[in-house]
């Protein structure tokens, strides 16, 4: 049976190292309809954003995702027959990124760099392979262009996706994109190889602010055609008057006619509009007659709840780019089947064909949104299974279905495998509720657990296991709103025997202002539970997960127990899961020192939820981990046999990801607090933060070894760069958003 309770030393030692080292693992093989999930611990897909681009170098061209839902890039490697291998080793070496990220190669050296959103415009990271190590450095903090010898920015609004491709077939990127608040697309043509560099640089000139001479409409997705340019190049605000923001323009030419047409979304619809252009690239002219308001309407038109956003890459590997939509609102929007492929079946009148709605969704756990995992053995055969609760999945609008799902280890000891056997664990899904959050625990001595599981309305709800010791779980509906408990908003309970009295207490994490951790201690006996609702410990440890200023607190709390001390683990809103010493003197303090503000390998999106086993029995612990794109991660303390993260013996790429200066900043951006969190202990590590213009503006005095908070409300907004240095002088350096 999997090891929950470990040796004092020996898991402290596990706790601690792990904070040092967590390995991204795979191996362990899930089942769903009869067949392996090829990238089970993917981690999910919600709001994904598609791009092409070779990682490894190997001449296969991989796919390179940016799911906006949790602000997470995954990279998937192309194998020899065309599948994708989900390679979680190679993320540590990416920039933080919100709301976009377009993979494109500016500088032509065969290294797909990153168009990313900035601060209402358009950020530049170059790919860089220095000694076979991938990185990536700031090329531009801010796209700009010359407008009268002022250097303006190119403004792309917080919702747009801009349309980056090479529009006038010079080599260099030009781009595309929605006025703020006007209805034309000015196109800003890229300079750099009429200047005599090659596709080198990033120099940018506002080239006509209506490319295409149409305008979308005010309040709705209409399209007027032949319009005209009216107003200066480089007006914010060009004739036609607001419009709904919210907009996604891919550039590409499916009939193949050398001229390039464009794909809109909108933020208020679920369709896509089609503009093909009757005139040259540069020179553009969408015909009125050419349009399609369904896309593609002599197809399957694309449904996608809710602001599709279209993407352009080869997925089917026969040398022809297929058509990618995806749902781009991070509000309500389909979370189980937001990824629809069509196929490019080379006919011209007729390039795409569709296959399916839930592209790479298929291949993962992946239950909609906002996923929790935790392990029972329902079966009673000895072995823990693996039960997932998601938020909810999402219907259509005004109706969300929360659920649990029940995956069977039918694996042995040493060796976990699940399969998934139920998609509404117990019924549960008609309870009615979103965000049920399940914990475990014998409450009435009878050999078996029973279930405890808190709703979105922040109560918990008893099931009473009557099965008995050593067989299959048959839970009773006990107690709704048991002991009118009460804790706001998304309690996720965790049964744990806190005070060491021999009676389970609960803790229960919550939603709040300050995202606290609840503490209700068990006064009855082993037989028959009974809860404190005096509510006299509402702040467990006096621990906060929220963001100062920022965000709310969503705690998910973990309590991993030993013999004596304890590490109490907490999952939040921003996505770090922060760790806690507990032991006799904090609980009678009632302050608990942290450990590390976030796992070492917990880069997995937003609102983290986790829980930690040995599930093989290897002496070594397993973190499973969930987040807002409803999928699952699995990390582990022991890294797996196979260390190579990509094998590309011609130039000798062969580094692990633990050998490698990384950290990370969150949240990023901010507007008070930042944590700056080291993925490895080293022995000292100095901190240099600069502004735009290369002035040192903080720098740490005493050198960290783990961490850092600092407090940045003071400084101005705009971009920083965060330069990690160690004493033998390994650095990297990663940018931050001031808001």
């Amino acid at each position: 049976m999997p090891r929950l309770l470990l040796s004092c030393f020996f898991a402290l030692t596990l706790v601690y190292s792990s904070h040092a080292q967590l390995f991204p693992r795979q191996d362990i093989p899930v089942i769903k309809a009869g067949a392996p999930l090829p990238n089970a611990w993917l981690g999910g897909l919600d709001l994904p954003q598609f791009s092409g681009g070779d990682m490894n170098q190997d001449g296969r061209e991989d796919l390179l995702i940016f799911d906006r839902k949790s602000n997470k890039i995954l990279v998937l490697l192309k194998e020899v027959n065309g599948d994708y291998k989900y390679a979680p080793d190679l993320e540590k070496f990416f920039p933080e990124i919100v709301r976009f990220a377009l993979f494109r190669d500016y500088n032509c050296d065969g290294l797909v760099d990153i168009f990313a959103f900035v601060n209402t415009g358009i950020q530049v990271y170059r790919q860089e392979l220095v000694g076979g190590q991938i990185s990536f450095v700031i090329a531009s903090p801010l796209l700009k262009f010359d407008l009268g010898g002022f250097a303006v920015n190119i403004y792309n609004s917080n919702g747009d996706i801009p349309g980056i491709e090479d529009i006038d077939g010079d080599g260099d990127m030009d781009i595309a994109v929605f006025y703020g608040l006007g209805t034309t697309v000015p196109m800003y043509k890229n300079l750099s190889v009429e200047n005599g560099y090659g596709c080198d640089s990033l120099i940018y000139e506002e080239y006509t602010s209506c490319w295409g001479l149409f305008s979308e409409g005010n309040t709705n997705n209409s399209v007027s055609f032949d319009v005209s340019c009216k107003g200066a190049i480089g007006s914010p605000i060009p004739s036609g008057g607001p419009k709904h923001t919210g907009s996604s323009i891919l550039l590409f030419d499916p009939n193949e006619d050398n001229r390039m047409d464009i794909l809109i979304g909108d933020v208020s619809y679920n369709s896509l509009v089609f503009l093909q252009n009757d005139n040259t690239s540069l020179n553009a002219h969408m015909s009125n007659n050419l349009a399609d308001y369904s896309y593609p309407s002599y197809n399957v038109p694309a449904n996608v709840e809710i602001f599709p956003a279209g993407f352009y890459v080869d997925v089917t590997n026969d040398g022809k780019k297929d058509l990618l939509i995806a749902p781009n609102a991070t509000t309500a929007h389909v979370n189980t089947t937001g990824a629809w492929l069509y196929e490019n079946t080379g006919d011209t009148a007729a390039p795409f064909s569709f296959v399916k709605d839930n592209f790479m969704i298929d291949q993962c756990i992946d239950f909609g949104s906002y996923s929790f995992p935790t392990f029972f053995d329902h079966n009673g055969d000895g072995l823990e299974d693996m039960i997932v609760a998601n938020g909810y999945v999402y219907e259509n609008m005004g109706t969300t279905i929360g659920s649990i799902y029940y995956f069977e280890n039918t694996g042995v000891d040493t060796a976990a495998a699940f399969t998934l056997i139920s998609e509404d664990y117990l019924g549960l899904r008609s309870f009615g509720v979103d965000f049920m959050r399940p914990t475990f625990g014998d409450l009435d001595d009878d050999g078996d657990k029973d279930l405890i599981f808190g709703d979105e309305n922040g109560l918990l709800h008893y099931y009473q296991n009557t099965a008995g010791a050593g067989n299959t779980a048959t839970f009773v509906q006990t107690q709704l709103q048991y002991f009118n408990i009460d804790v706001g908003n998304y309690a996720h309970p965790q049964l744990i025997d806190v005070n060491h009295d021999g009676l389970l207490d609960l803790l229960i994490g919550r939603e709040g202002s300050y995202g606290e951790i609840a503490y209700y201690w068990n006064i009855g006996t082993p037989s028959a539970a009974v809860f404190s609702n005096d509510s006299s410990n509402q702040a467990f440890g006096r621990i906060r997960t929220n963001t100062p200023g920022f965000v709310p607190g969503f705690s998910a709390p973990t309590l991993l127990q030993t013999d004596s001390n304890e590490i109490l683990f907490t999952g939040s809103e921003m996505g770090f899961v922060a760790s806690y010493l507990v032991n006799p003197d904090s609980l009678k303090s009632g302050s608990f020192e942290m450990i590390a503000p976030g796992l070492s390998a917990s880069r997995v999106g937003l609102r983290t939820t986790l829980s930690i086993i040995d599930i093989d029995n290897d002496n070594a612990l397993e973190y499973f981990v969930g987040n807002a794109r409803g999928g699952v991660s699995y990390y582990s303390s022991k890294q797996a046999a196979d260390t190579t993260i990509i094998d590309t013996t011609g130039i000798g790429i062969r580094e692990r990801v633990n050998d490698a200066l990384d950290f990370n900043i969150y949240p990023n951006p901010s507007s008070n607090i930042v944590y700056i969190s080291l993925f490895e202990e080293v022995k000292n590590c100095s901190i240099e933060i600069y502004d735009v213009l290369g002035k040192l503006v903080y720098q740490v005095e005493d050198p960290i070894v783990q961490s850092h908070v600092l407090d940045c409300s003071s400084w101005n907004s705009g971009v920083y760069y965060f330069k990690l240095t160690t004493n033998e002088g390994r650095f990297k350096v990663k940018s931050f958003l001031k808001e």
